[in-house]
């Protein structure tokens, strides 16, 4: 046999608490990850409405009379209040609207990177800090490697961010 030291129960309980404590740090983690997801997967829902509203409406005005082209060039306003009296927010063309809001458009691309800097950043200010204190060591000694910290994303994110 050897001298191998068999732990104490007090030696034990304290482990059982740091691997729980580590536990914990990586499912709020996880939870986190998971609400942006939600998060991304609602907003590319979201766009495919505004996408398929627009298009309905361009669609509309070329039965009208109106050139699909000309439609295209209008200048669509975002803005807070009455459409009359309110404050203009944004404005962009029709088309681009359209382009943004598309499979793989601006609007994905940009939120794509903003959910996977949301991870990185729950990451570095809390779930290292959990994982690094219940191992009793620096936060800067808790490394993972990134593909470890994004396996749960999914290849949505990292498509659209391509």
């Amino acid at each position: 046999m050897g001298n191998d030291k068999q732990p104490t129960a007090e030696e034990l309980e304290a482990h059982g608490r740091r691997v729980i404590q580590m536990s914990l740090a990586v499912e709020a983690l996880s939870e986190q990850i998971e609400a942006i997801y939600g998060m991304f997967m609602d907003s590319l829902r979201g766009w495919g409405h505004v996408r398929r509203s627009i298009e309905a409406a361009v669609v509309q005005q070329v039965q009208s009379g109106a050139t699909r082209e000309a439609v295209l060039r209008s200048v669509l306003t975002h803005g807070k209040g009455n459409p009359q009296t309110g404050t203009a927010l944004h404005s962009s063309t029709v088309k681009e609207r359209l382009d943004a809001c598309a499979e793989g458009g601006f609007n994905e691309a940009i939120l794509s990177n903003l959910c996977l800097v949301a991870i990185y950043a729950h990451w570095e200010m809390h779930a290292r800090a959990g994982i690094a204190d219940a191992l009793g060591v620096r936060t800067d000694d808790v490394k993972a490697p990134y593909s470890a910290i994004f396996v749960k994303c999914g290849t949505a994110f990292f498509m659209a961010a391509a």
